[in-house]
């Protein structure tokens, strides 16, 4: 199957660069024997006792890092994730100009972490400096919005689930960011349960696939967790709903 199928211009006139609010006016498309147009939040009326949702609760981390190499050229780094040995996988840019052994610093002439080698599927390798990859990134670090969205988001919570917990991914599971605690409050008022796995959200939702055959195509690897007690849940479900 050849990637020029999913081919499509999507004018920039239909890329919300603002946040709805509230979060679960969001528009919802139920397919049935009709389609039928509604809003997130008749989610409720939509589900049925015995049914078990499963929502992601992975929390996005501050991992884009905008740091400096010694001679003063600005260098962005997206933290990726941790591989053995305390090391992190990144991707960097203009990554050819920064080869192994630089030491990148932060705006106020600060070392914070050097870039050690190359990684898998076009990353690279990097390690902290004096202090762990996850205080790095919360005194350093942004939100990575998607390069699509050209403005700053006020509000970086408004980039996160009402029920993140996990801070392990390097963007939002997006099709949770539409619910509210009300609306969860009423599937469970429905007779329906909810349930939650950990699915980190990495570099595999950054790469254009590259190659002319969509088969051949290399998905990156993303780390999931499932608590025994929502597989079981799952099993014995009337339908389950993956959100």
């Amino acid at each position: 199957m050849e990637t020029s199928l999913f081919d499509y211009n999507l004018p920039e006139s239909a890329i919300a660069q603002t946040p709805v609010s509230p979060r679960d006016s969001s528009r919802l498309l139920v397919d049935g024997e009709l389609l039928q147009h509604k809003f997130v939040r008749d989610l409720p009326s939509l589900v049925n006792p015995g049914d078990f949702l499963v929502l992601n609760n992975t929390r996005v981390m501050r991992a884009r890092l905008n740091l400096f190499k010694k001679t003063g050229g600005s260098v962005e780094v997206l933290v990726l994730n941790e591989i053995a040995g305390g090391l992190w996988e990144a991707l960097i840019r203009p990554s050819r100009k920064v080869p192994p052994e630089t030491v990148l610093y932060d705006s106020l002439d600060q070392p914070v972490i050097k870039v050690k080698g190359d990684g898998e599927s076009r990353t690279r390798i990097v390690a902290p400096i004096n202090s762990s990859m996850p205080e790095i990134m919360t005194n350093c670090g942004d939100i990575p919005l998607p390069p699509y969205i050209e403005k700053k988001l006020e509000d970086s919570e408004r980039y996160q689930t009402v029920f993140a917990e996990h801070e392990t991914s390097v963007a939002a599971p997006t099709a949770g960011l539409h619910l509210t605690q009300a609306v969860l409050d009423g599937i469970n008022q429905a007779g329906a349960a909810i349930g939650f796995v950990e699915l980190s959200v990495g570099l595999g939702t950054f790469r254009p696939i590259d190659t002319n055959d969509v088969t051949e195509h290399e998905m990156h690897e993303e780390y999931y967790r499932i608590d025994s007690g929502v597989w079981k849940a799952c099993a014995k479900a009337n339908r389950v709903i993956a959100i």
